[in-house]
């Protein structure tokens, strides 16, 4: 399983660029040298703004929170998926539901 972190792209902004911010904020306050994330599926919210999502190996237990650090950090909309809601701690009236997971047939050899 991978813990699931979303923040704000801001205009002409992907999430690799998004990425670099982070992993800058991670090696500039020696944070960590073993530390990753993948990209997760983005989320629009109604009024037009783009949440990147950033997946972490639950394995990297307490070094999870780096990216709720960082987002403080940078005055941008964050939010943390909790089952299939993403809350936000700077606005707690926003709560965005999540789609359901994609099903995948299991292959006959499988069954």
């Amino acid at each position: 399983m991978a813990a699931s972190r979303y923040i704000e792209l801001r205009t002409d902004e992907t999430w690799a660029m998004v990425s670099r911010l982070f992993s800058a904020w991670v090696l500039q306050h020696d944070k960590t040298k073993n530390f990753g994330w993948s990209e997760g599926d983005s989320i629009a919210l109604e009024h037009g703004t783009t949440l990147a999502c950033f997946k972490t190996p639950d394995h990297y237990g307490q070094k999870i929170d780096y990216f709720q650090q960082w987002a403080e950090s940078t005055d941008r909309l964050y939010g943390i998926a909790e089952g299939r809601q993403v809350k936000f701690p700077r606005n707690p009236e926003l709560i965005v539901l999540l789609p359901p997971p994609k099903e995948s047939p299991i292959p006959p050899w499988l069954r």
